[in-house]
């Protein structure tokens, strides 16, 4: 799998990536993160879907649904 998301890396770049690699199980309708949390990731979904929506006090908006091994740009 990384071969096709950080295969165009240089050596060194590619195996620093993945010494700092780390994994995370989020359980169905949890949160993977918030608004206003530090940005400072990059997840990639190996199982499951990825449901992005936006909430607030008020609502929660859907913004898009990602399956496994789909390309998110």
């Amino acid at each position: 799998m990384f071969c096709r998301v950080f295969g165009h890396f240089e050596r060194p770049i590619f195996l620093e990536l993945c010494r700092s690699l780390e994994s995370k199980h989020v359980l169905a309708g949890a949160y993977l993160f918030r608004i206003g949390d530090v940005d400072d990731s990059l997840y990639v979904v190996q199982k499951g879907l990825l449901h992005v929506f936006i909430t607030d006090e008020v609502r929660s908006i859907n913004i898009d649904l990602f399956k496994k091994n789909t390309k998110i740009l």
